[in-house]
């Protein structure tokens, strides 16, 4: 039953949400209306985004380019879309409703209804809709692939016996969600699995060998597996930093687009679907946005 449930929440964001014959597209957004030129262009290193051209390996996102591809062109634009946007929003709540399960064993009503709740909370909460549902399709994949990604951990930190799924789960998942993979998203896992791996060391669950042997042995395994997208990004690091040194990741210019985008994300304009910095800032020059005031204002938009 509650995996019934879990299937059908999607069905009815899909309908009341993106119903319509509308493409979205949103800022950084991954959609476009040719998906195999962009897994295409995914192959090569070298973009002449600027002056010449600057490496930039995006092998990662080949994979997600593909998907969506297939799904363009198997139903469409609109109704293509309309399946991506289930698959990915039925996936984070399964993602986190698997996790919960996998931990807790219970089976009672009590328990699956915090399970569902629990879910569609970690799927639709103030940061992950004024954050990834609007934003980077990359950041979306993240949501998803995070929760099953630390039950693998946690199966390797705590289970006296594990099975050769448990030693590929990792590996495979950061291949199927490669697209996911940046420095910033290996540095919030990392941190969060260190805290993890230390209150288990601490509070002895087990062998500090035995975890110590695990982990190693997955982080090559994961290392090996995703080499070909891994590789090339390393390759490239240190034009990637000179080349970032001038661009988001320089101070001055980090705090300026912080302070810029989350200008307008309050409280109230997440929990009413008006965080987006657009409508406020172009609707006074760009025709396009001249019913951001009627939107902006509405009492009972939820």
């Amino acid at each position: 039953m509650e995996l019934i449930i879990v299937a059908l929440i999607p069905v009815v964001c899909v309908i009341s949400w993106f119903r319509g014959q509308y493409f979205i597209k949103t800022l950084d957004s991954l959609f476009g209306f040719n998906h195999f030129v962009k897994s295409y262009y995914c192959k090569y290193i070298w973009k002449d985004w600027i002056s010449f051209g600057v490496p930039f390996p995006d092998q990662n996102s080949m994979l997600l380019h593909e998907f969506l591809n297939a799904l363009l062109n198997a139903f469409g634009l609109y109704l293509g879309q309309k399946v991506a946007f289930y698959i990915f929003i039925a996936s984070s709540i399964l993602s986190f409703w698997l996790f919960l399960f996998m931990i807790s064993r219970e089976v009672n009503h009590i328990a699956s209804f915090a399970r569902i709740v629990a879910s569609l909370f970690y799927t639709f909460n103030l940061f992950s809709i004024s954050f990834f549902w609007w934003h980077h399709m990359g950041l979306i994949i993240y949501w998803i692939a995070f929760p099953i990604l630390f039950l693998s951990l946690h199966r390797l930190v705590i289970s006296e016996k594990i099975r050769i799924i448990d030693y590929l789960t990792i590996p495979l998942i950061s291949t199927l969600f490669a697209s996911a993979i940046n420095p910033l998203s290996i540095s919030i896992s990392l941190f969060a699995f260190t805290i993890y791996v230390l209150m288990c060391v601490l509070m002895k669950v087990n062998s500090f060998k035995v975890m110590v042997k695990r982990i190693l042995e997955v982080f090559v395994l994961t290392l090996l597996i995703n080499t070909w997208y891994l590789l090339p990004q390393l390759i490239t690091l240190k034009e990637q930093l000179i080349i970032a040194r001038g661009g988001i990741t320089n101070p001055e210019v980090s705090i300026k687009a912080f302070e810029y985008a989350s200008r307008y994300t309050t409280l109230l304009n997440v929990l009413g679907l008006r965080g987006n910095k657009l409508i406020y800032v172009k609707y006074m020059t760009d025709y396009y946005y001249n019913w951001a005031p009627v939107y902006i204002h509405n009492t009972f938009m939820i």
